[in-house]
């Protein structure tokens, strides 16, 4: 029953896509379609790693939830009577951004050419390619270099960069398709390490931009895209899960349902088991980590983050249910602060995501549409990690803001104008 609660709740936000002038990429409507889905998915209880969950956890995970929602609707609520563009605008308002093309063009190859070079230096030192190791499923966990690999997963950012360039840019086509090949080999290079998750994360942040900067997401290419980059990570998996029997999933996951649909266990386990993590760990916590999940980039930024764990001895991920090692970005709010943390800090997330938004529809730009897009692909990854504590996170942004600040010329546009 409570699942079917959930997926009604789903079904309805999903309506309101359909009403004329809706904007299916609304933050509050997006997230709320992925965590009442996902919630709905793990309130099934498909696998036997799957438990009832507490009054505590529904009270902390619900508080969460309702945290981030309301950070977005007091946001809402304060562009309300504020002009903005129609979705046709805001389009043509960020195609037309004036912009320095030279620069955009050689930051571009730039850092490609960075991005290359420390991947053909980590290949080095490391001393073999994950793809074809012996076990590719070990060795692309293990493959890593400090220093290095921070720049070689500099490859969403690179990729969105190299969109925005061919989408947005009025240069020679020559260009464009130097451009384009550069960010191909930076696609193709990072395949071979078997990561599926900065492919899902590039593909969210590009699928947000491509809405807001163009017309090309029409419903059958979305179709073919969606499919397309599916079945690049159906091959990725496929690499990673080859030296293992048929079916292999299903069984470790003990799956309630016939071994006919072992297809789906493995998606189903991605999205549920992380709430399922949630549940039991907040039921168990006893003591709280005051900040140091929070300021986690921070102190890998500066090299305290291990020290400071083995120091004050915190464990990573306490109470793990079998492999599943994720959880929802609401556990690092709550391990830190309790229940005051797991509302408040979502509240000011939500609250920044949705201004970050509202620029897009009354202020669109080059600048406001790739910002918004970024803050889409975190937003629709929050119900399995929290990429917002990560280091590679913040210095994906911090070279994107970088790039920005040097390309795209100030051009003050008034307020609602063109709105319709």
């Amino acid at each position: 029953m409570t699942a079917w609660i959930f997926f009604g709740v789903a079904l309805a936000a999903v309506l309101t896509w359909f009403r004329s002038g809706s904007d299916r990429f609304a933050p509050g409507r997006v997230f709320l379609v992925i965590w009442t889905t996902a919630i709905g998915l793990a309130s099934l209880k498909l696998s036997y790693y799957q438990h009832e969950w507490s009054a505590y956890s529904w009270i902390v995970l619900l508080t969460g939830t309702a945290g981030f929602l309301a950070g977005v609707l007091a946001v809402n609520l304060s562009f309300v009577n504020r002009p903005r563009y129609s979705i046709a605008a805001c389009r043509r308002a960020v195609a037309g951004t004036p912009i320095n093309e030279e620069l955009f063009f050689r930051a571009v190859v730039a850092l490609c050419a960075l991005y290359l070079l420390a991947y053909v230096l980590e290949v080095a030192i490391m001393g073999y390619i994950p793809l074809f190791a012996a076990r590719p499923d070990r060795a692309r966990i293990d493959f890593h270099v400090f220093g290095l690999h921070l720049l070689v997963n500099l490859m969403p950012v690179i990729l969105l960069l190299v969109l925005e360039y061919v989408v947005i840019s009025r240069s020679r086509r020559g260009r464009k398709w130097l451009v384009a090949a550069g960010g191909f080999l930076v696609a193709l290079s990072f395949f071979l390490l078997l990561q599926r998750f900065y492919f899902v994360f590039w593909g969210l942040m590009a699928l947000a931009f491509l809405y807001y900067a163009s017309s090309i997401l029409t419903f059958r290419r979305l179709l073919l895209l969606g499919s397309g980059f599916f079945g690049l990570l159906y091959v990725i998996k496929s690499f990673r899960v080859a030296i293992y029997v048929q079916n292999y999933i299903h069984v470790v996951s003990r799956m309630k349902y016939s071994v006919d649909y072992a297809a789906f266990s493995e998606p189903y386990m991605y999205i549920v088991m992380n709430f399922e993590n949630f549940a039991r760990s907040v039921e168990r916590l006893e003591h709280f980590t005051l900040g140091y999940f929070t300021g986690d980039f921070l102190f890998a930024m500066v090299g305290l983050k291990h020290p400071l764990a083995e120091y004050f001895q915190i464990v990573d991920r306490p109470f793990l249910i079998s492999g599943y090692n994720t959880t929802p970005f609401l556990w690092t709010y709550y391990y830190d602060f309790g229940i005051p943390g797991v509302f408040l800090i979502p509240l000011i997330v939500g609250a920044v995501i949705a201004y970050v938004y509202h620029r897009v529809r009354t202020h669109p730009s080059l600048f406001t549409a790739g910002l918004y897009s970024i803050a889409f692909g975190i937003m629709a990854l929050m119900f399995f990690t929290n990429l917002l504590t990560m280091l590679n996170t913040f210095i994906n942004i911090a070279v994107w803001l970088v790039i920005h600040r040097l390309v795209v010329r100030p051009a003050p546009v008034r307020e609602g104008a063109g709105a319709a």
